[in-house]
Protein backbone atom coordinates (compact mmCIF):
# COMPACT_ATOMS: atom_id res chain seq x y z
CA UNK A 1 0.00 0.00 0.00
CA UNK A 2 1.56 3.09 -1.00
CA UNK A 3 0.61 6.87 -0.55
CA UNK A 4 -1.02 8.62 -3.47
CA UNK A 5 1.24 11.86 -3.42
CA UNK A 6 -1.78 14.28 -4.70
CA UNK A 7 -3.75 13.28 -1.18
CA UNK A 8 -0.77 13.76 1.38
CA UNK A 9 -1.75 16.06 3.74
CA UNK A 10 0.22 18.65 5.42
CA UNK A 11 1.74 19.23 8.86
CA UNK A 12 0.85 21.64 11.43
CA UNK A 13 3.18 21.33 14.67
CA UNK A 14 1.71 23.84 17.01
CA UNK A 15 5.06 25.26 19.36
CA UNK A 16 3.56 28.43 20.88
CA UNK A 17 4.80 30.12 23.82
CA UNK A 18 2.47 30.79 26.73
CA UNK A 19 4.60 32.67 29.53
CA UNK A 20 1.65 32.41 32.12
CA UNK A 21 2.58 28.38 32.28
CA UNK A 22 6.78 27.87 31.99
CA UNK A 23 7.70 24.29 32.22
CA UNK A 24 11.18 24.43 33.66
CA UNK A 25 11.94 28.43 33.21
CA UNK A 26 10.87 27.88 29.80
CA UNK A 27 7.44 29.84 28.45
CA UNK A 28 7.78 27.92 25.48
CA UNK A 29 7.43 23.86 26.34
CA UNK A 30 8.63 23.38 22.35
CA UNK A 31 12.18 24.64 23.42
CA UNK A 32 12.42 22.54 26.54
CA UNK A 33 15.71 20.35 26.05
CA UNK A 34 15.17 16.39 26.03
CA UNK A 35 18.74 14.26 25.14
CA UNK A 36 20.11 17.52 24.32
CA UNK A 37 17.54 18.25 21.50
CA UNK A 38 14.40 20.83 21.94
CA UNK A 39 11.00 18.84 22.16
CA UNK A 40 9.79 20.00 18.91
CA UNK A 41 12.70 17.79 17.75
CA UNK A 42 11.21 15.18 18.34
CA UNK A 43 7.91 15.45 16.72
CA UNK A 44 9.42 16.90 13.29
CA UNK A 45 11.85 14.42 12.97
CA UNK A 46 8.85 11.84 13.22
CA UNK A 47 6.56 13.81 11.38
CA UNK A 48 10.03 13.58 8.13
CA UNK A 49 10.68 10.08 8.73
CA UNK A 50 6.80 8.93 8.10
CA UNK A 51 6.95 10.58 4.74
CA UNK A 52 3.20 10.75 4.77
CA UNK A 53 3.28 14.82 4.43
CA UNK A 54 4.07 17.28 1.65
CA UNK A 55 4.80 20.03 3.73
CA UNK A 56 5.29 20.86 7.47
CA UNK A 57 4.69 23.89 8.96
CA UNK A 58 5.61 24.43 12.97
CA UNK A 59 4.35 28.11 14.55
CA UNK A 60 6.05 29.08 17.74
CA UNK A 61 8.60 31.87 18.63
CA UNK A 62 10.16 31.49 15.18
CA UNK A 63 13.72 32.95 15.71
CA UNK A 64 14.24 30.42 19.08
CA UNK A 65 12.63 27.60 17.16
CA UNK A 66 15.10 28.33 13.86
CA UNK A 67 18.15 28.72 16.63
CA UNK A 68 17.51 25.42 18.05
CA UNK A 69 16.72 23.99 14.99
CA UNK A 70 18.92 24.64 11.75
CA UNK A 71 21.34 22.51 12.51
CA UNK A 72 19.16 19.23 12.37
CA UNK A 73 16.42 20.58 9.88
CA UNK A 74 19.99 20.89 7.62
CA UNK A 75 20.70 17.18 7.98
CA UNK A 76 17.08 16.35 7.18
CA UNK A 77 17.17 17.56 3.54
CA UNK A 78 14.23 15.12 2.36
CA UNK A 79 11.30 17.25 3.30
CA UNK A 80 9.71 20.30 3.13
CA UNK A 81 9.25 22.40 5.91
CA UNK A 82 8.91 26.07 7.09
CA UNK A 83 8.75 28.26 10.75
CA UNK A 84 6.35 30.85 11.18
CA UNK A 85 6.27 33.56 14.05
CA UNK A 86 3.14 32.43 16.19
CA UNK A 87 0.34 34.95 17.09
CA UNK A 88 1.19 37.09 20.86
CA UNK A 89 2.14 34.20 23.44
CA UNK A 90 -1.10 33.29 25.48
CA UNK A 91 -3.14 30.73 26.69
CA UNK A 92 -5.20 27.76 25.11
CA UNK A 93 -7.38 29.99 22.77
CA UNK A 94 -3.67 31.09 21.38
CA UNK A 95 -3.29 27.65 20.13
CA UNK A 96 -6.89 27.65 17.91
CA UNK A 97 -5.11 31.72 16.86
CA UNK A 98 -1.83 29.93 15.61
CA UNK A 99 -3.35 26.67 13.74
CA UNK A 100 -5.67 28.97 11.70
CA UNK A 101 -2.75 31.15 10.76
CA UNK A 102 -0.61 28.02 10.08
CA UNK A 103 -3.46 26.88 7.92
CA UNK A 104 -3.37 30.19 6.16
CA UNK A 105 0.32 30.11 5.83
CA UNK A 106 -0.21 27.00 3.84
CA UNK A 107 -1.63 27.71 0.57
CA UNK A 108 -1.84 24.10 -0.33
CA UNK A 109 -3.56 22.10 -2.85
CA UNK A 110 -3.29 19.81 -0.14
CA UNK A 111 -7.13 18.68 0.83
CA UNK A 112 -6.29 17.78 4.61
CA UNK A 113 -4.09 19.12 7.38
CA UNK A 114 -2.77 17.03 10.40
CA UNK A 115 -2.14 19.46 13.54
CA UNK A 116 -0.42 18.04 16.29
CA UNK A 117 1.26 19.20 19.59
CA UNK A 118 4.89 19.91 19.70
CA UNK A 119 6.20 18.00 23.08
CA UNK A 120 4.70 13.97 21.93
CA UNK A 121 8.15 11.94 23.55
CA UNK A 122 8.98 8.92 21.80
CA UNK A 123 6.62 9.45 18.60
CA UNK A 124 8.20 8.16 15.72
CA UNK A 125 7.50 7.87 11.83
CA UNK A 126 5.92 4.39 12.21
CA UNK A 127 3.77 5.65 14.82
CA UNK A 128 2.85 8.99 12.72
CA UNK A 129 1.55 6.61 9.91
CA UNK A 130 -0.45 4.64 11.86
CA UNK A 131 -2.16 7.94 13.44
CA UNK A 132 -2.73 9.22 9.54
CA UNK A 133 -3.89 5.81 8.42
CA UNK A 134 -6.20 5.11 10.81
CA UNK A 135 -7.29 8.80 11.93
CA UNK A 136 -7.71 9.67 8.46
CA UNK A 137 -9.06 6.16 6.33
CA UNK A 138 -11.13 5.02 9.10
CA UNK A 139 -13.34 8.31 8.94
CA UNK A 140 -14.10 7.84 5.12
CA UNK A 141 -11.23 9.66 3.61
CA UNK A 142 -9.34 7.50 1.19
CA UNK A 143 -5.80 8.66 0.68
CA UNK A 144 -4.30 5.59 -0.19
CA UNK A 145 -3.57 3.54 -3.12
CA UNK A 146 -3.20 -0.38 -3.37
Amino acid sequence: MGINNAAKPDHIILAGTNPKRPVHGYSCKALLPYKQKPLVYYVSKASAESKMFNKQIIIGPKKDLENVLFEEFDKMKHFSYKIIQENEPGDAEQIVHNAIKALDYLESDSKYTFISGCDILGVTGADIKTICFDGVVQKGINMYTD
